[in-house]
């Protein structure tokens, strides 16, 4: 795999712990992985497979100094489609509790001699012989009560877990006791042995009897999708269950809110440097509010993805870069690097990016970033308490004044509202198909209520309503010299549900991307086809929502969706397409709320993405996107 470092030694802050306020540094890694196997063989074989190549990576990370490091999500059970499946007991686990150390439950003094009892089972010999063998070679001569295992041996284990057929687990005593908790014994261990912190995604299956619990499954048992945490001395930090699931609820369950299951703020006090809390979130989670809103600002963020690729509108990377640079957080997230469509990852400070991958030519594309991260600590956190306070790289006096010289917007405004319905990506909105420079305005219908009582599942009677209105400013120059495939402006305002995905998205944009269609006929809706090389070849651009909301609540309480409820994120990239650093753009968002009545009131947001001298005369798309997560009442 690709070792792509970025300069940066190891520094851990001296001061005292208790100290109010100060600064440090660590060492922060990702790995972008992929799954190993395939649907033939056996969950033992597909997860150790997988988990055996966590070992080379996880040593290359320590290599170049890392502190902690974050692998993707659902490497370890891509292939789990059914709950009733035979031959799946390895892709879940049970995980244990915060505060332990599943590496001292047997695996630290067994090891050796399951991995003895795996190679004679696979290669012929009896157990002593393989296990004289290993001693001769003295590769196992670490292992022992209150010491780390040698690296070597869980590298060479794993690969023997990776052989063993599901039929073969009754033969080896340890591993029929201790197959619903192996995986997270081995990974404490890598932890404990290398001196790092681990963040790894794995499913958590707990018990549950139907008969004393309403909302247990009928097999019995509960099935998240989580990441757990371990500290370099192999001890469980976190144990966090995705709190809004994708795609996944035929398979999966989605922890209730307030339960024992959900955690509500998932952060943690770092094992690895001093006085940094840690969050720890999962893929989807990232367009919800109520995953954020508890977190500090400039919160570090560990966060494990399998996120799509949305060409032409927006990537993984722009999605990532856009949550830190609205939010102020630093994120490090592992991306699946399954395919084109499922990859890139990166490490994100308010936007800037520290470090990060992404190549639309590869599948299977597997990397290691590895970054030098600055972060502030206070006694006195500063919580996040509504998306409005964001005011970053706001353009000055001087920056307008340059704009207006570049170019002069009191051109005639061509209404965007009288060109054709359009699809980008997973948008559906209207575009206007253009190859010259102007001022174009467009207004956009209001949203449906944010509860489709139509919906399988959906709630009936009250429900809170949004009478919203949603207009795009785009102001833009076009290079003079530039022929070729011409700009799509595009304004859509939607609802969506997705399937076997519980909780909704109420998703607006304002953008430009370079559209390639086939489109010719204008009485059909034009398509942007989906495609890596599109330019963009601007002097100039400036984009402005503005979106002004009347609000009824006619909601149960905790159920009541408003503007706080709503991140708008910018999204620019480069040729590549490659996430551009933060001076590259201006962004800027403010809310100012409208009184009323208690039942009644609104909010007018202003959004606001614009070049710099320092954007590339030529960029891939460009645009703001507005996301409400939208909960389903439970």
């Amino acid at each position: 795999y690709v070792l792509a470092h970025v300069a940066g030694i190891p520094c851990c802050r001296s001061a005292d712990k208790a100290a109010e306020s100060g600064t440090g540094s660590f060492i922060g890694a990702l790995v972008q992985s992929y799954p190993r196997g395939d649907d033939a063989r056996s969950s033992f074989q597909n997860v150790w497979s997988t988990l055996a190549t966590y070992v080379g990576q996880a040593q290359a990370a320590v290599q170049q100094g890392a502190q902690v490091i974050v692998f993707p999500e659902a490497d370890l059970w891509h292939f789990f489609d059914s709950r009733d499946a035979a031959g799946s007991s390895q892709y879940t686990q049970d995980l244990g509790s915060i505060g332990t150390t599943p590496c001292s439950d047997g695996l630290a003094t067994e090891a050796l001699q399951l991995h003895s009892t795996l190679r004679s089972l696979r290669v012929g010999g009896t157990d002593t012989e393989v296990l004289e063998l290993w001693q001769a070679e003295e590769i196992g001569s670490s292992t022992g009560q209150g010491s780390p295992l040698a690296v070597s041996l869980l590298a060479d284990l794993a690969v023997e877990l990776s052989h063993i057929r599901d039929r073969d687990v009754s033969q080896v005593a340890f591993l029929s006791a201790q197959q619903q908790t192996i995986q997270q014994s081995f990974c404490s261990c890598l932890a404990q042995s290398l001196n790092v912190s681990l963040a790894i995604n794995v499913l958590d299956a707990k018990r549950c009897s139907v008969a004393s619990d309403k909302q247990c499954p009928s097999d019995g048992k509960y099935v998240f999708n989580a990441n757990i945490v371990f500290s370099h001395e192999g001890q469980i930090q976190m144990v966090y269950r995705k709190r809004h699931l994708f795609g996944t609820n035929n398979v999966l369950n989605q922890p209730l809110p307030n339960s024992v299951y959900d955690t509500r703020v998932p952060t943690y006090e770092a094992s690895f440097t001093a006085s940094l809390e840690v969050a720890v979130l999962i893929c989807f989670d990232l367009e919800f509010w109520d995953s954020l809103e508890n977190f500090a600002l400039n919160q570090t963020v560990l966060v494990s993805s399998y996120w799509a690729n949305s060409p032409p509108f927006m990537t993984a990377e722009m999605l990532y870069q856009g949550v830190s640079r609205a939010n102020q957080l630093t994120l490090i997230v592992a991306n699946t690097g399954s395919s084109p469509m499922s990859s890139g990852s990166g490490i994100f400070q308010n936007g800037e990016p520290l470090a990060r991958h992404f190549d639309p030519r590869r599948s299977n594309d597997e990397v290691l970033l590895v970054a030098k991260v600055p972060y502030t600590y206070s006694s006195r956190h500063s919580r996040m308490h509504t998306p409005d306070r964001i005011a970053l790289n706001a353009p000055t006096e001087a920056d307008v004044a340059t704009s207006a010289c570049m170019y002069d917007p009191s051109e005639a405004t061509v209404p965007l509202s009288n060109s054709q319905a359009c699809t980008v990506a997973f948008m559906q909105g209207i575009c206007m198909l253009l190859n010259t420079s102007g001022t174009y305005t467009a207004v956009v219908s209001p949203v449906p209520p944010p509860y489709n009582t139509a919906r399988a599942g959906a709630p009936s009677g009250n429900r809170t309503t949004h009478s919203c209105t949603v207009q795009c400013h785009i102001v833009l120059k076009i290079q003079d010299d530039v022929q070729g495939v011409p700009l799509a402006l595009f304004a859509a305002d939607q609802l969506s549900y997705f399937p076997d995905t519980y909780d909704g998205l109420h998703m607006q944009a304002c953008g430009i991307v370079s559209c390639q269609t086939d489109h010719d006929r204008g009485d059909e809706p034009l398509v942007c086809r989906p495609t890596w090389d599109s330019q963009l070849h601007l002097q100039y651009f400036s984009i402005t929502m503005i979106e002004t909301c009347d609000l009824t609540d006619e909601s149960v309480e905790g159920h009541y969706i408003t503007e706080e409820h709503r991140q708008v994120l910018p999204l620019l990239s480069g040729t590549g397409p490659s996430v551009l650093p933060l001076n590259a753009s201006h962004y800027s968002h403010t809310c100012t709320r409208q009184e009323g009545t208690i039942k009644q009131h609104g909010t007018v947001c202003s959004s606001s993405l614009q070049s710099t001298e320092m954007t590339p005369p030529v960029l891939y798309s460009v645009s703001l996107y507005a996301i409400s997560g939208l909960p389903m009442p439970r």
